[in-house]
């Protein structure tokens, strides 16, 4: 099954190492209204010397240009224990061009990896937005489009960002400013 097979509501795609980057940078070139993203690392940027992650950047800075509303949630602590580094240059790369970044407040690691496009289509699984995930580690995701599924996430996503804080524009998330929605 090709991942044009998914459209249709009810059908999924498996989608495995490489073919995982390839087809989410279509997606979200496709976007038209909104891209939802819940991810535990997060390497998106200019800063970065892979390819992967600068593309990756460039594809989500081109979907935010377009007028696709983009929320993403990363985990984060303010102590920075156990929390990837990159999160907070990338939150705030992507803040620069119009996205909104979040983190979990409560504490609570955010460890799913979901991405909802336009209420259509999600992608869950394994894959961080990382260039490890993206580049050499075994990881599998599936596409779904049923609509039973697609609710259940909307209805997680908007739940989880209830508890969430907003990355402040200013490189010390210590003084991160909490906004919803």
């Amino acid at each position: 099954m090709t991942l044009q097979d998914i459209t249709a509501p009810g059908q999924s795609c498996v989608l495995t190492d490489e073919v995982f980057i390839k087809q989410l940078k279509r997606l979200f070139s496709m976007a038209h209204k909104t891209i939802d993203i819940t991810t535990f690392k997060l390497e998106a940027g200019t800063c970065f010397k892979n390819a992967h992650a600068k593309r990756l950047f460039l594809t989500i800075s081109e979907a935010r240009a377009r007028g696709v509303k983009i929320r993403i949630i990363v985990n984060w602590r303010s102590d920075k224990k156990g929390v990837p580094r990159t999160n907070d240059v990338s939150s705030h790369e992507l803040q620069k061009v119009g996205c909104d970044c979040f983190y979990v407040s409560s504490g609570r690691c955010q460890h799913s990896k979901i991405i909802l496009i336009d209420d259509e289509l999600a992608i869950i699984g394994s894959h961080n937005l990382s260039v490890r995930s993206l580049t050499s580690n075994a990881e599998a995701s599936v596409a779904l489009s049923r609509p039973e599924d697609l609710q259940n996430l909307r209805k997680y996503f908007e739940t989880l960002l209830k508890s969430c804080v907003q990355f402040s524009t200013i490189s010390d998330t210590s003084k991160a400013r909490s906004k919803r929605g």
